[in-house]
């Protein structure tokens, strides 16, 4: 008999809720959102303009905060960390590319790939890496 095993859950949100307020008016963004993702998974996050799914992801990614809920990141809370540690994570663990992305202009493609190592790393990791980004693309 074979078994399978599941890979436990990575990020989630818990009874997640975002509002922005407009004047003297709350508008509800995401009411109740529950999503549990595996290590190892994929998930597409499709809907119509408008309906909340940038601001979706910048929650779960830390850029904004949930009025309501929880983010979890391998069960621990990470949504009411200070502001330095989420900075950390999303530097570590979260990537983004944005729909509206701003490249450094004066960097080539690869030198903005790797802008993240220059700040979580010395110059000389960041040369080293280069190093070996340049190698691999010139194999393809």
């Amino acid at each position: 008999m074979q078994t399978t095993s599941i890979a436990p859950v990575h990020l989630a949100t818990v009874a997640l809720e975002k509002s922005y307020r407009k004047g003297n008016h709350q508008i509800p963004v995401l009411r109740g959102v529950e999503i549990n993702i595996r290590h190892g998974e994929f998930l597409s996050i499709v809907g119509q303009s408008g309906s909340g799914k940038s601001t979706l992801l910048h929650v779960m990614g830390l850029l904004d905060s949930p009025s309501v809920g929880e983010v979890l990141l391998d069960g621990d809370r990470i949504d009411d960390l200070p502001p330095k540690t989420r900075d950390e994570l999303r530097n570590r663990v979260f990537g983004f590319v944005f729909q509206f992305y701003h490249l450094l202009p004066e960097l080539s493609v690869l030198e903005n790939v790797l802008a993240p190592l220059m700040i979580r790393h010395s110059m000389l990791s960041y040369w080293k890496r280069r190093r070996e980004f340049r190698a691999a693309a010139e194999e393809m």
